[in-house]
């Protein structure tokens, strides 16, 4: 099957499991103390975000994403399914469907999806918590800014580490405890981070030791992961796209400027500067005796290390 007759078999898939969503939703919203019906509609936006794994169709993969952890906690028992909590998944799998359209007609997500996308996902975790669900359109209010200082976890790199990196930038992910059952390995996913240069992991709680281990669950992750990553913040959001809300970012102070030289410096450097030039223009000759172009190239090294140092 080649990758034209694979994109129709995604679009004929996903536009079966979006109907199949919005009629779950629709007898969700009636019965919403019916499990079998609950886990129907979980299993149509699993199978809907496993696809997209399938191609980098990031919005439409985020929307669904944040749309399946949504049903999962309510699955579980842990949120109350609410008629909130219904709209959003309905205004979510309706740009879903729009996103549909787009692959179909073009092949492809068009421009600008981006940012809507961004605004269905973040008003469907929000309701994780129980918050109210954040605006999806123009009216989308602005992002908090940047703390100003340093968290906690940022001490968990070693200070060496930190010092020989100057205005890289430090990040957090703490994942889910139930990602494995999600198919998610947080693991590889931290080890792939673009640019990475550190990793310090820890445990959301201490490690069991002795008589505590028989009642550890392996099946559950409780991984804490501090990195540090020289990429653009851009690129490291976007390889996290589909847990942003599990990240937190720190970035580090870029180092100070070098202080500007005085006058006998820079008359100095000028002066290493010409002498540079002129064992160049020596070595340069059409005839230089053994000796002489030794002492000259001598000479340019050391000239050449010391402003090397100093510049």
């Amino acid at each position: 099957m080649n990758q034209t007759e694979l994109l129709d078999q995604f679009v004929i898939e996903a536009r079966e499991c979006l109907e199949a969503i919005g009629k779950s939703l629709l007898q969700v919203e009636r019965e919403p103390e019916d499990a079998t019906l609950l886990n129907d509609l979980f299993r149509s936006v699993h199978t809907l975000k496993g696809n997209c794994g399938l191609f980098e169709f990031k919005e439409l993969e985020r929307v669904v994403h944040a749309g399946e952890d949504l049903l999962d906690r309510v699955r579980n028992q842990e949120l109350a399914y609410s008629a909130e909590l219904a709209d959003a998944l309905l205004d979510a799998m309706d740009f879903s469907s729009q996103l549909i359209d787009q692959i179909q007609k073009g092949g492809r997500i068009e421009a600008g999806a981006d940012e809507r996308s961004q605004a269905h996902a973040q008003a469907l975790r929000a309701l994780l918590n129980g918050a109210p669900a954040a605006a999806t359109g123009a009216e989308a209010g602005a992002q908090p800014g940047p703390a100003t200082t340093a968290p906690d976890w940022l001490a968990r790199l070693a200070p060496e580490t930190l010092a020989a990196h100057p205005g890289t930038t430090a990040w957090r992910y703490v994942p889910e405890e139930g990602c494995f059952f999600k198919g998610e390995d947080p693991w590889r996913l931290a080890c792939t981070t673009p640019g990475l240069l550190a990793v310090a992991v820890t445990g959301q709680r201490p490690w069991p030791a002795g008589e505590a281990l028989g009642d550890w669950d392996c099946y559950q992750c409780g991984l804490d992961i501090v990195l540090l990553s020289s990429a653009p913040p851009a690129y490291v959001q976007e390889h996290f796209r589909c847990v942003l809300e599990q990240l937190e970012s720190w970035q580090l102070p870029h180092s100070a400027p070098p202080a500007e030289a005085t006058a006998a410096e820079r008359v100095a450097r000028e002066r290493a500067r010409q002498l540079c030039s002129d064992q160049l223009a020596l070595l340069s000759r059409a005839s230089v005796a053994p000796g002489t172009a030794r002492a000259a190239r001598r000479a340019l090294r050391r000239l050449l290390a010391w402003l090397d140092v100093d510049t």
